[in-house]
């Protein structure tokens, strides 16, 4: 008698690469002066230059993982 064959794994799920949350400003081009924040309890995401003092925020929705 032969063996029964075994069920084949599925493939391993990608994970999404994390996105920067420091970067440089398109206002002023200086570099590494804009912080990010995702507030998932109010819905707001906000981006602020500490140099320029720009800043630029708006509402955001939950990513589907």
């Amino acid at each position: 008698m032969g063996k029964r064959k075994s069920a084949a794994k599925p493939p391993p799920k990608k994970r999404m690469d994390k996105l920067d949350t420091v970067f440089s400003c398109p206002f002023c081009n200086h570099g590494s002066s804009v912080e990010c924040r995702i507030d998932m309890k109010n819905l707001i995401g906000e981006a602020s230059c500490r140099i320029c003092q720009e800043n630029f925020s708006t509402t955001v929705n939950g990513m589907p993982k």
